[in-house]
């Protein structure tokens, strides 16, 4: 796995990681297949992640429109597991 110099800082605190509170997303990168790799921003301190599903797979690599690609998939994953933590609650 490699850990890209890309980094994020999230401006919301809604986007920042449950586990520890940072604002500063870290981008990383699998090879999945001969000619495509799977990407991700993770907590760059704790480094949660919001989940697999919540990956993206791509033959192009770190470009901007995946990076983008990415941190929406970051913010998509958190919203989801906060919405399963309120209906926990209820």
């Amino acid at each position: 796995m490699n850990e890209r110099k890309m980094k994020a800082r999230m401006k919301h605190e809604k986007h920042y990681c449950p586990e520890c509170h940072c604002d500063i997303l870290a981008g990383k990168s699998r090879q999945v297949s001969v000619d495509s790799c799977e990407m991700w921003f993770e907590c760059s301190r704790c480094g949660y992640d919001v989940g697999e599903e919540h990956h993206v797979e791509t033959i192009w690599g770190w470009q901007d429109e995946y990076r983008i690609f990415a941190i929406q998939c970051w913010i998509e994953g958190l919203e989801e597991r906060m919405a399963e933590l309120e209906r926990k609650v209820k």
